[in-house]
Order: structure tokens, then sequence, then C-alpha cells
């Protein structure tokens, strides 16, 4: 099996400031914590976290702005990530779960998929963690209880 599956990323705002975001254009952007949900599937699986821990932590490093959440790098600062290992594409469902806690970012991450978000944001780190865990937590009993096979944490 290959090494992949669904995560968030956790950003923190200093200030409030608007971002130009590709083809969503310009968004207001609170000052406070928000996390970004992407899958990890295919053959790179979980490069694309250390790709996106690259990014934001290597400041100087040029890249090409591929996702929206890209747009993210210079203004804000990833302070964390989850990940669950899983073969399902469960990155709408992760998304779904923690929009029954936080407010979204409207279209943000989205384009290829029906959510209404796979950003969301809280002005309370605590809460944004608990969110983000109790929605991974989901996914994995979700699938382990509709499938014979563990999709235990890394």
């Amino acid at each position: 099996m290959k090494l992949g599956g669904v995560y968030n990323l956790i950003l923190k705002n200093e200030k409030d400031k608007k971002i130009e975001i590709g083809s969503i254009g310009e968004i207001e952007f609170k000052s406070g914590f928000y996390t970004y949900t992407g899958s990890a599937l295919g053959k790179n699986g979980f490069k694309r976290i250390w790709r996106h821990v690259e990014n934001f932590n290597l400041k100087e490093k040029s890249y090409k702005r591929w996702w929206h959440v890209d747009y993210l790098k210079d203004p804000m600062n990833m302070i964390g990530f989850f990940f669950t290992k899983t073969e399902e594409r469960a990155e709408c469902i992760l998304a779904k779960e923690i929009s029954k806690h936080l407010n979204g970012v409207e279209k943000f991450g989205c384009s290829d998929c029906n959510c209404a978000s796979h950003l969301h944001y809280s002005k309370d780190k605590i809460e944004i963690l608990e969110a983000v865990l109790n929605a991974h937590d989901y996914v994995r009993r979700y699938f382990t209880s509709s499938k014979s096979y563990p999709l235990d944490p890394l």
C-alpha cells in the first residue's frame, strides 16, 4: 500500500488582511487560525504534505502556485498538520465534518468538488485543533466500520 491519505494544514494568520487567491480573487482573511483540507493520494502520496511544509517554512524558495492554499504561503504561517492514512477519497468527508463546527472560506480549495469550502476558520487555536482532530477520528471510524482493514494514524 502506498503512503497516502487525507490531511489538514494548520495555519496562523497574525492580522486581518486581504489576499489575492488565483481564480477566486481577493478574499478578506481575519486574524486567527485556518485549516486547509487536502488529499494526498496517487503516486506521490504524502509527499504533497512535505511540499506544503517546505513552501510555508522556506519562504525564500521559489515555487509554483498550483493550489489555492499556495497563495497563503507568504501571508500566513504553518504551525502544524494532521493526516490520516487511507486509500479512500475522504477529503470531502473530512471537509464537511469540519464544516459542522467551523466557518468555511467560500469556494476555497474545492474547485474540483461540490464542497462549500476546504479552508475553515477559527479565532481560537484549541477550537480549530479539536474540530480537525474530531474530523480525522470520524474519517477513521467511517472507513473502518465499512471496510475490513485498519486505518491507523501514523
